[in-house]
């Protein structure tokens, strides 16, 4: 059925993947979490749906996460009353305005909801029966229908309460939360070094990154090496009269302990050029006032429901997404996620000012909640030009890189934080950071250092013979995500096994498979360098989330992607030549049918690479 079709008293059936039997009591039938290749008369599919228009899709999230901080409350928007500094608003560190997609951030959902809505409209929709699991978005569902004053049954099965183990964290009010998060943080950080304001050493540049993906042994002896730099630090102590390090260790469960950060630290700093610390320093008595008086200033900042519920409420819109993200506002403003962010502020705040001046700073752009604060507490350190570097290739619907294009340009607490220069390192993301407002003479176009190992795979495969997909050899990619990664082997094995080709499987580093569970899969297990596997494969299968998808399109292997209609499609190659989507073995088997008897091609140009850093070297001689 042609969704802008208006058909009179439609009744339709919301479910979350097709039917086993057909039902002949609905006259359209809407797919939330589906494709729908079986296309029939009456059949919708939300993510087909998203996927031709999201251009708007896009663009009314992002305009909604906007009026949401230019929501008045009590004469005054909600950025406003979110004030912590002078020219700063807490607004920024919300977990909703950080627009992280995550299981339970709500964004897939809210993407689907806005074309739900548009489908019921134009569809002119009179009855709706809902079967899906997802009890917040059935919330939001029939709050719509009361709106659309349309009747409305919801048959899904009720969620059954989880069995735990008795907790006190679920039973303590969340003051008492953040209270105990405050004293923990500040107890730990009770033998971090007080940070020494040191003297000014000519030309200093700023470096601020991960203390993660380098070269161990190369640490040890006092070099620092890294995945996220390559080779540019030998570049910048040609410019600069001292390269000053900034590592950070808050990156979750592989975080490197304090003792271990310590000891490193110490063996990187033998050469006079670069000195090497983590970014973190101890908790003052000052500063815990501080976080204590901003906390209770959120505390006190309490909204009706019913007030909420309009505030969640997009513009010209029946739909109210509070339900979505009730939990996280909350939490950013009462829980312990308000704590952290706001000793992050305050400790980051303290030790950007107490930095001698630094010309340039570079820190790695992915839009967390301590780059933020970096960016307003560089500039009112008045120190000179930071960029913004991204080391991953540019995604179309990782929102949390983009912003309603009025944040780049109103003044004052409603202007979003960013760097002076942003770097980009492919056309695509140029082309996607123009789009989202940022202006011209923002961008600057280097190499991109995480790729560069790409240069000489690259070479070594145009080197080589082409590799024919005439029974190939396919490599299986792992996901991040076990269960995804499960997912995808249980639809790609059989599939490949009737068609007679042998695979090989690379599991995710921090997803691996026992030997037993691959060997059920009918696939041999690969264990060495992705490096070492890539340039012999002449096809490679992964799903949309794997990164390692761009290092294969670089080498110009053909891609299948598997990509849910549950989530958003992550991968930054939806527009690339080359690469194609399944969602199920049937869209598997009849692209296995196209790819076979092609060649892999040349390698491809996705990134700006080049061992000289040409793009890099001028950048810095129109800065420095």
């Amino acid at each position: 059925m042609s969704v802008m079709e208006s058909l009179n008293q439609v009744s339709a059936l919301l479910v979350d993947t097709p039917l086993q039997t057909a039902s002949d009591n609905y006259k359209a039938l809407i797919y939330w979490s589906d494709f729908g290749t079986d296309q029939t008369n009456g059949l919708i599919s939300l993510p087909t749906y998203i996927e031709r228009n999201e251009e708007v899709l896009r663009s009314k999230f992002l305009k909604f996460v906007y009026e949401v901080g230019q929501c008045q409350v009590s004469d005054r928007t909600v950025i406003e009353r979110l004030q912590i500094d002078e020219d700063f608003s807490y607004w920024w560190l919300t977990l909703f305005a950080l627009r992280r997609t995550h299981p339970e951030s709500g964004i897939s959902e809210t993407i689907k909801l806005f074309a739900l809505e548009e489908i019921i409209k134009q569809a002119n929709i009179s009855a709706i029966t809902i079967d899906i699991q997802d009890p917040k978005a059935r919330r939001c569902i029939k709050d719509l229908c009361l709106n659309l004053k349309i009747s409305c049954s919801d048959i899904g099965k009720p969620i059954k309460p989880t069995k735990s183990i008795f907790s006190l964290r679920k039973l303590s009010p969340r003051w008492c939360i953040a209270l105990a998060t405050l004293c923990r943080q500040t107890w730990r950080s009770r033998s971090f070094n007080q940070n020494q304001v040191a003297e000014s050493n000519g030309k200093s540049i700023a470096l601020f990154d991960y203390l993660t993906g380098f070269e161990a042994e190369a640490a040890g002896v006092g070099t620092y090496r890294s995945r996220f730099w390559s080779n540019l630090p030998e570049l910048l102590e040609e410019k600069f009269d001292k390269l000053v390090w900034n590592h950070t260790r808050e990156i979750g469960a592989s975080s490197t302990s304090r003792k271990n950060a310590e000891k490193l630290i110490n063996k990187l700093n033998v050469r006079p050029v670069s000195s090497h610390k983590l970014f973190e320093t101890k908790i003052s008595l000052q500063i815990f006032w501080k976080v204590v008086r901003d906390y209770c200033k959120f505390y006190r900042f309490r909204i009706a429901e019913t007030e909420a519920k309009k505030m969640f409420t997009p513009s010209n819109s029946d739909l109210s997404l509070w339900p979505l993200f009730k939990t996280e506002w909350i939490d950013s403003l009462r829980g312990s996620t308000a704590i952290r962010h706001l000793i992050l502020f305050h400790t980051i705040k303290e030790m950007v000012r107490q930095m001698p001046r630094q010309l340039v700073g570079i820190y790695l752009l992915e839009n967390q909640p301590w780059e933020l604060i970096l960016t307003n507490a560089w500039k009112r350190a008045g120190h000179g030009t930071l960029i913004g570097m991204p080391q991953a290739a540019p995604k179309y619907w990782e929102v949390r890189q983009f912003v309603d294009s009025r944040s780049r340009t109103d003044l004052g607490l409603s202007k979003f934080p960013q760097p002076d220069l942003i770097a980009s390192t492919s056309l695509r993301g140029r082309q996607m950071l123009l789009s989202s407002g940022v202006s011209q003479d923002q961008v600057i176009d280097v190499e991109a250092l995480s790729y560069q190992y790409l240069i000489h795979l690259q070479s070594s495969k145009n080197s080589s013979e082409k590799i024919s997909t005439v029974n190939p050899t396919v490599t299986v990619l792992g996901d991040f995500s076990l269960d995804e990664t499960k997912l995808l082997l249980e639809i790609c094995s059989p599939v490949l096994s009737q068609n007679g080709y042998s695979a090989t499987f690379k599991a995710h580093p921090s997803s691996p498979l026992s030997k037993n569970e691959i060997d059920d899969y009918g696939m041999t297990e690969f264990v060495g360098d992705l490096g070492s596997l890539l340039p012999s494969s002449s096809l490679v299968i992964t799903t949309s989330f794997t990164s390692a998808a761009v290092d294969a399109y670089c080498l110009g292997i053909p891609l299948l992607l598997f990509s849910t209609g549950k989530d958003l499609n992550m991968s930054p190659l939806r527009l690339e030549p080359g690469v194609q989507f399944f969602h199920d073995s049937n869209s598997l088997q009849a692209l296995l049918m196209q790819t076979t008897g092609l060649e892999t091609a040349r390698s491809r140009d996705f990134f700006n690479l080049d061992l000289n850093l040409h793009r890099w070297r001028q950048s810095l001689r129109q800065i420095v």
